[in-house]
C-alpha cells in the first residue's frame, strides 16, 4: 500500500533533483518566502478513485478481506525567480527519463499525466518583472485497506419452504 505521504515524499525528492533547487516548499505557508529562485508545490486534487476497487478475500481461513484500488493525486508546481520557464520545462522533460521512471516505480507511483506545456506567469511587480512559471503533474498509485472479518463465527438462520399445502421450517447453523 502506498500512502499520500509516501507519494509526496517521492514527488518532493524528484522536484529537488529535477530543478536543482534546494528550496522546494509547500505553497501558501504563513512563513517568509526564501530568496529566489525557489519552487512551491501544492496538492490540488486527489486522492481520486480510478476505476472500480477490487474486494478480495483470503483463500485460507484467516478471514482477511482486502479492498484494492488505484488513486490519483495532482500537484501544482510554481517556480519563482530567474530561469523559471526554462527550469520548469526541463523538469517537465525530466519526468520521461528512464532513471526517473524507475525511481518512481521503486516508490510504487507512476506519472499519469505530464503537461504538454509550462505556463509563463511572469508579471510586473512594482518596477521590475518577476519571473514565474507553473505546471501541474498527476501521479497514480495503488491503495489498499485490509480488515479482519474472522469475527463472524456462526451464522444462524431459518429457512421456510412452502409446497402449497404445508410449510416446512428448517433452522440451521453455518460456519463461514
Amino acid at each position: 500500500m502506498t500512502t499520500i505521504a509516501q507519494v509526496e515524499t517521492a514527488v518532493i525528492s524528484w522536484a529537488r533533483a529535477a530543478t536543482g533547487l534546494s528550496d522546494v516548499i509547500r505553497a501558501n505557508q504563513a512563513t517568509p518566502q526564501p530568496a529566489e529562485p525557489y519552487l512551491t508545490f501544492q496538492k490540488t486534487t486527489g486522492p481520486i478513485q480510478i476505476g472500480q476497487d477490487e474486494i478480495t478475500m483470503a483463500a485460507s481461513s484467516t478471514g482477511l478481506v482486502t479492498v484494492i484500488g488505484q488513486r490519483e493525486l495532482t500537484y501544482s508546481f510554481n517556480w519563482l525567480g530567474a530561469g523559471s520557464l526554462q527550469g520548469l520545462d526541463s523538469a517537465r522533460l525530466n519526468l520521461s527519463l528512464p532513471s526517473v521512471v524507475e525511481d518512481f516505480k521503486v516508490a510504487n507511483i507512476g506519472v499519469r499525466a505530464i503537461p504538454t506545456a509550462v505556463t509563463d506567469l511572469t508579471f510586473l511587480q512594482e518596477t521590475a518583472f518577476q519571473e514565474r512559471a507553473q505546471m501541474d503533474v498527476t501521479w497514480g498509485y495503488g491503495f489498499s485497506v485490509t480488515e479482519d472479518a474472522s469475527r463472524i463465527e456462526i451464522i444462524n438462520g431459518t429457512l421456510t419452504l412452502t409446497d402449497g399445502i404445508d410449510d416446512h421450517v428448517e433452522t440451521f447453523d453455518a460456519i463461514p
